[in-house]
């Protein structure tokens, strides 16, 4: 058996997916708790700590971003309301293929947005990133 690597398995969870359990748990230390006005105030994690944990969740579990009901829900709000004669039917098959194809979209265009910023020199992704986005897709497209 390999041996644990203690900066990553205590963050990461079982391998494989799984149950993930509470996102917070051991993240490393927290900063100290601080007294303001003779006020305890509850001990933070250091910035950016809880957002890369979320980060390494979704890249290890491999699963959808968007749980499927919802968006099985949303696809039949769609098409309720095309003029059709007749009601569809659905393949589950076909919601997945749907699903990953969307998922896909959304995540190339925040990471394009993300490049975005970076070029700007900023961390932050803004509106104005993913509207650059938006606007070289649609020069490349014609």
């Amino acid at each position: 058996m390999p041996p644990k690597n203690r900066k990553t398995d205590s963050i990461l969870g079982p391998k494989g997916g799984g149950n993930w359990g509470q996102p917070t748990a051991r993240l490393g230390h927290k900063k100290a708790s601080r007294v303001v006005n003779g006020v305890q105030r509850p001990a933070r994690y250091p910035a950016g700590r809880l957002a890369m944990a979320e980060i390494v969740k979704h890249r290890r579990d491999g699963g959808y971003l968007v749980p499927k009901a919802p968006f099985y829900r949303l696809c039949q709000e769609i098409v309720a309301v095309l003029p059709l004669q007749q009601r569809l039917r659905w393949q589950r098959s076909a919601v997945e293929c749907l699903q990953v194809a969307a998922e896909e979209f959304l995540v190339m265009n925040m990471a394009a947005g993300a490049l975005g910023a970076a070029h700007a020199g900023r961390v932050t992704l803004m509106v104005t990133d993913l509207k650059l986005v938006d606007d070289v897709m649609n020069v490349m497209a014609g």
